[in-house]
């Protein structure tokens, strides 16, 4: 009874992947316009749609409703680096 739906891998990879590159225009606008403040946190966003993609494609599931990137690199089974997961931690 607690069966996962059946989900379109591909169609939710593209679609958090379009989101992320959507969400990616507010970043150079912002940026370019001088919103940094709002620009760093368009970046998060873009960034967290980019994992959720990352999520569906390891796990064949609708990626959960969080905002922690670690979780979600986690989650999406990406071999980053220790230099990296340092700079995730701070």
């Amino acid at each position: 009874m607690d069966e996962e739906p059946k989900i379109n891998v591909d169609k939710q990879i593209a679609y958090w992947r379009s989101e992320a590159l959507e969400t990616w225009k507010d970043v150079d606008h912002s940026m370019g316009g001088g919103r940094i403040a709002f620009g760093l946190f368009a970046a998060h966003l873009s960034l967290e749609k980019a994992l959720k993609a990352h999520v569906v494609k390891n796990t064949r599931k609708i990626p959960p409703m969080i905002h922690n990137l670690v979780s979600l690199a986690n989650l999406a089974d990406l071999n980053l680096t220790s230099k990296q997961w340092i700079f995730w931690q701070i």
